[in-house]
């Protein structure tokens, strides 16, 4: 029952975020990276256009999770779509916490969107990760980057990037992933990037 409780808040605080827009819904990251996709495979089996895709994305990532539910003999998700999504991200966001690079690889080749943010904190898998050590750690972190679909600019509640956990963690080997490619999408975007000092400063109105 307290399981219960505490995923049906933090639903409503998805929700709630999703509508002043301070985080994007699942669907909405999914939806991006389809239409992202500069050369569809022709014989993709997913749809012919992108609406269609994006359901069939959804729905594959949704029954691998509940096929995997099942054999796990866990509860069974919530009929309601996006609450199913949510859970799933929550998933995602804890295997990467937990250095579990199968199953973050899996979900990713389900085309689980990377960006997701956990309500609690609006922290992405990215953000949790780069606070972690160990091997698990670092091959999360390295295969995320690799995906090239990160986004390293995004804030959590209290304004840091991903990187800053890293800094302040003093792990160099996660600031030695991070702090290349965080620099260049800061620089693409024309932002100051100075790591001078503890935490990585993001000055937005100030450009290069």
């Amino acid at each position: 029952m307290q399981q219960s409780f505490k995923m049906s808040r933090l639903i409503a605080l998805y929700k709630r975020l999703a509508q002043e827009n301070k985080i994007k819904p699942i669907r909405t990251l999914i939806e991006e990276s389809v239409l992202s996709e500069s050369n569809p495979d022709p014989l993709n089996f997913r749809g012919t256009n992108s609406a269609s895709r994006v359901d069939d994305v959804i729905s594959e990532l949704i029954f691998a999770f509940k096929n995997h539910n099942k054999r796990k003999g866990h509860e069974a998700m919530e009929e309601n779509t996006e609450d199913e999504l949510l859970q799933l991200g929550l998933k995602f966001f804890d295997a990467a916490r937990r250095g579990d690079i199968v199953t973050v690889q899996q979900m990713v080749d389900f085309d689980f969107p990377v960006n997701f943010q956990h309500p609690s904190d609006m922290e992405t898998a990215l953000h949790r990760v780069a606070s972690c050590e160990g091997a698990g750690a670092i091959a999360v972190a390295s295969f995320l980057v690799s995906t090239d679909k990160c986004d390293y600019l995004l804030q959590d509640r209290f304004g840091k990037i991903a990187v800053d956990n890293a800094i302040i963690s003093g792990n160099p080997d996660m600031i030695e992933i991070l702090d290349p490619p965080t620099r260049e999408a800061a620089i693409s975007k024309g932002i100051r990037y100075d790591n001078d000092r503890v935490a990585i400063q993001l000055r937005w109105a100030q450009a290069l």
